[in-house]
């Protein structure tokens, strides 16, 4: 895996996303397929609707399908779930230049930092979690660190 993506679901109500989250995670998109061209990314979700409405808006701008996850369905900064999260993103990006998760809060945070732990053996710090409809993007082989893709609404 060349690169990840750590997305945050857009803006929902009662679980699903609302107009302004399908723009947000439109303009996400935009912003994404803009970076990787032609390429076809690996797309992992959360189980929750407003995640997988998220990816699926993602999914259809690089004309690929989604997989779904429930270890992705989680909002902690650490612990066993965070490792077993972690770990499933490796596992299932290993045959992928590139892999989005879009997943929650805490996770947009947790997730790129235990990726660059476990594959570069390197600490990263980031200013704060992604805004809803926003990625955090980490280069797996630099470490370099891309915070709150797109920087604009």
């Amino acid at each position: 895996m060349k690169s990840l993506m750590v997305a945050r679901h857009g803006s929902y109500a009662d679980n699903r996303l609302t107009w302004g989250g399908r723009e947000e995670a439109k303009r996400l998109s935009e912003a994404l397929a803009k970076m990787l061209g032609e390429a076809k990314p690996l797309i992992i979700t959360s189980d929750a609707r407003r995640a997988r409405e998220t990816a699926e808006v993602i999914a259809e701008k690089f004309a690929t399908e989604i997989q779904t996850y429930p270890e992705l369905n989680l909002d902690s900064f650490g612990g066993k779930e965070v490792d077993n999260a972690v770990a499933l993103v490796i596992e299932k990006g290993a045959e992928y230049d590139y892999a989005i998760v879009v997943t929650h809060y805490a996770c947009t945070i947790s997730i790129p930092k235990g990726v660059a732990k476990a594959l570069l053996g390197k600490k990263i710090e980031l200013e704060g979690e992604a805004d809803k409809g926003h990625a955090h993007i980490l280069d797996c082989v630099t470490g370099r660190l891309e915070e709150n893709v797109p920087a604009t609404i």
